[in-house]
């Protein structure tokens, strides 16, 4: 996962690498985030 925001020719925030889950599959997935429930 990157921010491709740069500053005076370097990234202004590090790289994370992210775990994949691999126990997961695509039809575990939800199709849309729900950012209103809460």
């Amino acid at each position: 996962e990157v921010d491709v925001a740069a500053e005076h020719g370097r990234w202004r925030h590090p790289v994370r690498y992210l775990r994949p889950r691999l126990d997961l599959t695509a039809a575990d997935l939800p199709l849309a985030l729900d950012l209103d429930s809460g």
